[in-house]
């Protein structure tokens, strides 16, 4: 910027400045201004430090101005930024121009293309013909926004209309300042040719730029057309791949599936054959079985038939030996191995030989007489039918001997007997009758 453009920069805001601090004379400002010419900052800084406090938006813009190019304090983009964003803030077309510039080339604040857009918006539409132009710009190189050419035009136009209303006002006011002459001096005529020259220039800049944004969007168009093309044949491509892969695929599958079935039949056959083997063996076991089984019973029931016939023919001998009631062991033999072998076959049920180890026990033959053990074993023959044993437990409970006595149970077990026609019991039917009713 140079010194007459500061100059008009400056002068609003050291107007307002010397009319706070009490300078009411035109003459104070002329000083203020001699101060500026001269160079010196220190006086002009320290009355924008404090309109800018109490809120000033133009001495914050001025603040960061002279921040920002190092007037009167040492050049400090940082703090350029944080004054320009005060004065933007509140509106101030010129520093939101600023702010969005320091954005745009990371001065003060990082990098932020979007952000410098933002700012320059604001001023663009409040009309600021530079930052209507930078707002162009970035729509037209698709910084901060989407590449936009019609946007970029729009901008451009803007800026160019806004540029030729600019120098159209100056125009107008330096007219107006003539009050004695008809004619527009050379100044005025200079700035509206100047304005003329601008429009033309901008209109011109704009069919360039929009004849190379044709061009552009035509080759981005080409190149899209052919990376569109490049990207279906190498998706014709990947198809064809895939379906060659998958074909092998397949093919690999039922060269494995048609393994895999020979593979089970060869199996199969081998289980059937494993099996047949098995069950051929396990008929011969079962039938060598079968015969050992029927060899086996066959000599159980051969022996059982001898076992039988020995002790029937021991019982004879022992019915034929004893006498009625008073003899139960067999002539010939030990008392205690008869008493044995009478207990053997008594516990295996043989109703003859619990009647005789009851005999045994109730004469004390072999054994001490004992009423009560006589009583158990006769209960158990007699309760297999055996007359003799019925017939001796009804006299038990006749005479009270091992049971207490019942006459009832006594009349019972000699009834069981008679119903026998048992000889002995037949014998007895006299003293029976003398006792009680019988049959």
């Amino acid at each position: 910027m140079n010194r007459m453009m500061m100059r008009v920069f400056f002068e609003p805001v050291l107007a307002a400045v010397f009319l706070v601090t009490g300078a009411e004379t035109q003459a104070g400002l002329q000083e203020g201004n001699i101060a500026y010419e001269k160079g010196n900052y220190l006086i002009v800084l320290k009355q924008f430090k404090l309109l800018a406090s109490k809120g000033d938006v133009d001495a914050q813009s001025s603040l960061g101005f002279m921040y920002a190019n190092g007037q009167g304090v040492p050049q400090d983009y940082k703090e350029a930024a944080s004054w320009y964003r005060k004065a933007a803030e509140q509106g101030a077309a010129d520093a939101q121009f600023s702010l969005g510039a320091m954005y745009a080339n990371g001065q003060g604040v990082p990098q932020d293309y979007q952000g410098a857009a933002s700012w320059y918006r604001k001023a663009a539409e409040q009309g600021y013909a530079r930052a209507q132009y930078h707002l162009g710009a970035m729509y037209d190189n698709g910084q901060g926004v989407p590449q936009d050419y019609k946007q970029a035009a729009m901008w451009y136009r803007k800026a160019a209309e806004q540029e030729a209303a600019d120098a159209r006002k100056n125009h107008g006011e330096t007219r107006g300042k003539e009050q004695a002459s008809l004619k527009p001096e050379p100044e005025a005529d200079k700035a509206e040719a100047s304005a003329k020259a601008l429009q033309a220039a901008e209109a011109s800049r704009i069919k360039v730029e929009q004849d190379a944004a044709i061009k552009k969007a035509g080759a981005a168009a080409k190149a899209q057309q052919e990376i569109l093309e490049a990207r279906r044949k190498a998706e014709k491509d990947a198809a064809k791949a895939r379906a060659d892969t998958e074909a092998a695929r397949l093919t690999l599958e039922l060269a494995a599936a048609a393994k895999a079935e020979a593979a089970m039949k060869a199996r199969q056959a081998a289980e059937v054959a494993r099996l047949k083997t098995e069950m051929d063996a396990a008929a011969k076991k079962a039938e060598a079985a079968a015969k050992a089984e029927k060899d086996a019973a066959k000599a159980r029931a051969d022996a059982e038939a001898a076992r039988l016939k020995i002790k029937q023919e021991a019982a004879q001998s022992n019915a034929i030996a004893m006498n009625d009631n008073r003899q139960g062991v067999p002539q010939g033999y030990k008392k205690d191995e008869v008493v044995a072998w009478y207990r053997s076959e008594a516990e295996q049920g043989a109703a003859d030989a619990q009647f005789n180890l009851g005999l045994m026990y109730a004469n004390g033959q072999g054994v001490p007489r004992d009423y009560k053990e006589a009583v158990e074993w006769y209960r158990r023959a007699a309760e297999q039918g055996y007359a003799k044993a019925q017939y001796n437990l009804g006299k038990m409970y006749l005479k009270g001997q091992g049971v207490t006595y019942d006459y009832l149970q006594a009349v019972k077990w000699f009834n069981k007997a008679a119903e026998q026609d048992n000889a002995e019991v037949s014998s007895q039917k006299g003293f029976l009758k003398r006792t009680a009713s019988f049959r």
